[in-house]
């Protein structure tokens, strides 16, 4: 912190930080206390190492650069994290970049955490981010002088967004990065950036002490955090530092001046109450669309009002409903009020919401419908669980689908079908309970109910494909109402509803999904395999080779997509997608003299591809057979673009989407089958499953309900190695229908 602020600092650490830049109100009965582990005015000469350390625990920097412990000091008030040239040639990782980590993991949920930085002026991020073992926070990762032209802007862009990985940090579950807008640019003054890990779902951004965001992680995040301030390169369109940039000392320096975090604990000081005088909210006029959501924020008066608590309320919920966070999502047209009620003096204040368009359009002939689990027009139930952080009776909304469900809780909605016929149901849902079951009624007729299978979480949603299907859903409007109808008192969360039309009204087979990572991926530049962690379409240029290994399909596919997740560089144009006519390539060896040209045309795009956005690419189904599918992504028109390979670390490659359907029937004509058995039992090394069909999937789960094994039959006879197992009951189910217990001795 500048010195000239040393009265300040002096006044601030006597208080314990309370009126530092501006930290949330705190809930009713809390205050805001400083975590010191977390805290810093860097008035020294040194950094100081019983709080922090000048590199990263576990990584060495993104390449072409890598972290120097020589480029992290303190002085003049700041902690300074330069960029400098390593390798004079710009050959491998040469540049030297700059991390300080606190010690421990220090940060935790329900912790607030401001920083006032200064970026540095390079074509670099400039950072201030949170990480665990499988969560991360990024409050900041700024550019201060992108050298590409086409970005330049982005040195007034606030850049903030999150990580899940479920699975590991190959597994990454984003959040988009959003940006707030900013004069001057991040490298010619300072600001202050913070975040509130308000809970496991909620994370709040601020600028200079004013909420910019309001984010819903992909997961939970629990677990406890590093806190970090780095530089990075990043090998996308942002483009390079140059060297005479990094060896310019006014442009080389991120600055950061200081660094705050309070955690909330129990006010139990004297003094009089201070009781609330009146209640403002954000909004007054609401325009919205059906499904659409807006999030509305009240402001209690005056600011140190002991009582802060509100409530949030809609006079109909048919047409515009509100979480108790204030998110108000529409549900059909018309209008509604919605109103914020204090606590404390009972003040109210309104917004009134105008809702566009009615009952959702029909799909196209054929398509599929897709109902997100937190567009409910109703919801009930029979527990109230306002008190654990639900919504009170029914189900709770959130940006991404629907959770707190108990057993009982049913929610409705409206759908509108374009053709009649035979539908199979697809559930994206997740728990970690047992005893779940999720019901599926059709203007009040029970269609199918399924129960859950515990995968040991609530948020890693999966397909369950349902056992039943829609027989002869008729076109038009229906009612379509889901009850958790389940014995545990906790059920399920759910992200989504796929209803599929496998057929006219009757007949067919099994409709199965299955998504598919390349095998081989790589681009051709100019006639040379370029294989890295990229895969760049650009017209006349590059072209993108993508290689699917189908041989675990079973049966006819009925429905492709191919789905791009834009990672490195943003782009436009028409895109083409052609089935390669030959597979005989791999990504080491793709060459001029074996590369697939460009056979049947499966699919195409012409639009925008924004960074972080998901592209969905419909393809013709009728085209795709056989064990191996090679694809030819090419571009005619617009600017380059890029996605992730799979040798990508932090982001998701392509995937292919295959909906098939088998030869065996479906739905509730499947029974268990007395012919399946399994010897011998108690079992040692090996177990052998009899009896079942060629493309039967088997699973096996433990007694807590995680799955341990998974395969699916080659032949009827399956012999299968169990000799790692720990001793103990195991569950194998067979196809989904019937389960059978084995005891691994």
């Amino acid at each position: 912190m500048r010195n000239i602020t040393k009265l300040l600092v002096t006044i601030l650490l006597c208080i314990g930080y309370q009126q530092s830049f501006a930290q949330p109100t705190p809930p009713n009965g809390k205050k805001w206390v400083t975590v010191e582990a977390l805290t810093d005015e860097f008035n020294g000469n040194s950094l100081d190492r019983s709080k922090w350390q000048p590199k990263h625990p576990y990584w060495s920097g993104r390449s072409p650069s890598k972290f120097n412990e020589a480029n992290v000091s303190v002085s003049g008030g700041d902690l300074r994290l330069k960029s400098t040239v390593r390798f004079e040639n710009q050959k491998g990782d040469w540049v030297w970049a700059a991390c300080t980590t606190s010690n421990t993991k220090a940060m935790k949920k329900g912790y607030y955490s401001e920083a006032r930085v200064k970026c540095s002026k390079l074509s670099m991020t400039t950072s201030f981010w949170f990480q665990g073992s499988k969560t991360e926070i990024d409050v900041i990762e700024n550019f201060g002088a992108p050298s590409a032209s086409r970005y330049k802007s982005h040195n007034t862009h606030m850049k903030t967004n999150t990580h899940y990985f479920p699975g590991g940090f190959e597994n990454d579950q984003f959040t988009p990065w959003e940006k707030t807008d900013l004069s001057p640019p991040v490298g010619d003054t300072y600001y202050t950036y913070g975040v509130w890990w308000k809970d496991s779902r909620t994370i709040i951004f601020y600028l200079n002490g004013k909420k910019v965001r309001t984010t819903t992680p992909k997961g939970d995040f629990n677990e406890d955090q590093y806190m970090f301030f780095d530089t990075e390169t990043f090998t996308w369109g942002i483009g390079l530092p140059s060297k005479a940039s990094l060896k310019d000392n006014s442009k080389n320096t991120g600055l950061i001046d200081w660094v705050h975090t309070y955690k909330l604990e129990n006010d139990n000081g004297g003094g009089n109450t201070v009781t609330v005088t009146e209640v403002n909210i954000s909004d007054k006029n609401v325009t919205l669309n059906v499904g659409e959501t807006r999030d509305l924020d009240a402001t209690v008066r005056p600011n140190n009002a002991s009582n802060k608590t509100v409530t949030w309320s809609s006079n109909n919920n048919t047409v515009a409903r509100v979480n108790s966070n204030g998110l108000v999502t529409g549900v059909s047209k018309g209008s509604a009020i919605i109103t914020v009620t204090t606590q404390d003096g009972n003040k109210k204040a309104t917004s009134n919401i105008s809702v566009k368009g009615d009952t959702p359009p029909p799909p196209p002939s054929g398509g599929d419908i897709v109902i997100e689990a937190e567009t409910f027009t109703k919801t009930s139930g029979t527990f109230n669980d306002a008190s654990a952080g639900g919504s009170g009776l029914g189900m709770n909304a959130t940006a991404i689908g629907v959770n707190y469900v108990n057993s009982g809780d049913w929610s409705e909605y409206s759908i509108n079908v374009g053709t009649a016929g035979k539908y199979s149901i697809t559930y994206q849902i997740s728990t970690p309970s047992d005893n779940a079951q999720v019901q599926l009624l059709i203007d009040g007729t029970v269609v199918a109910t399924d129960n859950v299978r515990n995968n040991g979480n609530w948020d890693q949603y999966s397909a369950l494909v349902s056992s039943s299907t829609i027989s002869n859903l008729s076109s038009g409007t229906h009612i379509v109402r889901l009850v958790a109808s389940g014995s545990n008192p906790w059920q399920w969360n759910l992200d989504k509803i796929l209803l599929k039309r496998i057929g006219g009204n009757g007949g067919g087979g099994t409709s199965q999904k299955v998504t598919l990572s390349p095998v081989q991926d790589s681009y051709m530049q100019r006639g040379t395999n370029q294989n890295n962690d990229l895969v760049r379409i650009e017209a006349g240029t590059r072209e993108g080779y993508l290689m699917f290994d189908l041989s675990e399909i079973n049966g006819t596919i009925t429905d492709a997509q191919l789905k791009l997740t834009i990672t490195s560089d943003a782009g436009s144009g028409n895109l083409t997608v052609h089935r390669g006519t030959s597979d005989n390539w791999s990504e080491t060896n793709l060459s001029n003299s074996n590369k697939p040209n460009a056979g049947a045309l499966l699919g195409t795009a012409n639009k925008t591809y924004a960074l972080s956005a998901t592209e969905t690419i419909d393809l013709r189904a009728n085209e795709i057979s056989g064990n191996t599918l090679s694809l030819l992504l090419r571009a005619t028109s617009g600017n380059d673009f890029a996605f992730a390979s799979k040798e990508n670390r932090g982001n998701p490659s392509a995937k292919l989407v295959v909906t098939y359907t088998s030869g065996r029937a479906s739905g509730n004509e499947i029974q268990a089958d007395n012919n399946i058995s399994l010897y011998p039992n108690p079992i040692r090394d090996f177990v052998t499953v009899s009896g079942v069909a060629k493309g039967d999937r088997i699973e096996i789960y433990n007694l807590l309900g995680k799955e341990v094994l998974s395969l699916k039959a080659r032949s009827e006879q399956e012999i299968i190695p169990v000799a790692s197992f720990s001793s103990g009951m195991y569950i194998i189910s067979i196809a989904g229908k019937q389960t059978m217990r084995m005891i691994k001795q």
